[in-house]
Parts: C-alpha cells; structure tokens; sequence
C-alpha cells in the first residue's frame, strides 16, 4: 500500500496557471510506481482575488500547513498590479516549512 504525500497544489496567477498543470503531469507519472500524492488545490495572488478572497486567503494557509509540501507555481500576473508588492509572497513564510525549498 502507498501512504500518499500530501500537496498544495497553488498554480498563482500568470505562468503558473500555464506550469503548475505541467508538473502535475509529473507528479501523476511518478504514481506509476511507488509513489503517491492526494494534490490539494488552493488560491493565492490574483486568483485569489478575482475569486472575492486575500491574495493570501486563511484557508489556503491552513492547508499550505498541513500539507507534506507545495506545488506552487507563480504570483505577480502584471494585470493584478493593483496589488501590494510582496502580499503573497512575504505571506507565504507563514506556510512554515513546506514551502521553504519552494522560494529558492
């Protein structure tokens, strides 16, 4: 039996609305063999927005946190220039360590 690895899985806005389907291909193939991942989708940056929500919304923290890791794709779509530089991406170091290896 495989214990799946929980993944936020956060496409942003921008590329990673165009990337972040991509890797879950990925991540889809490597279940072909001993690995497996329950993928959580969540919003942050302008989707996020554009859905009535933070950039950073509360529930996509709580789930950042209980996730084994972040599939996190891009945030600064130059159409949501309106918001605050740095609001999502300062706001992802409250995540912890999930999404530590994600930002380098």
């Amino acid at each position: 039996m495989k214990n799946a690895m929980n993944v936020t899985v956060l496409p942003g806005d921008g590329i990673g609305q165009e990337a972040v389907p991509q890797a879950v291909k990925v991540l889809r193939a490597l279940e072909r063999g001993r690995l497996s991942f329950d993928l959580i989708p969540g919003l942050i940056g302008g989707v996020a927005v554009a859905a009535g929500e933070a950039p950073l919304p509360q529930l996509t923290l709580d789930l950042a946190r209980a996730s084994d890791a972040i599939l996190f794709g891009a945030v600064g779509d130059y159409a949501n220039d309106k918001l605050q530089p740095g609001t999502t991406l300062l706001g992802t170091a409250a995540m912890g360590d999930a999404v530590a290896g994600a930002l380098h």
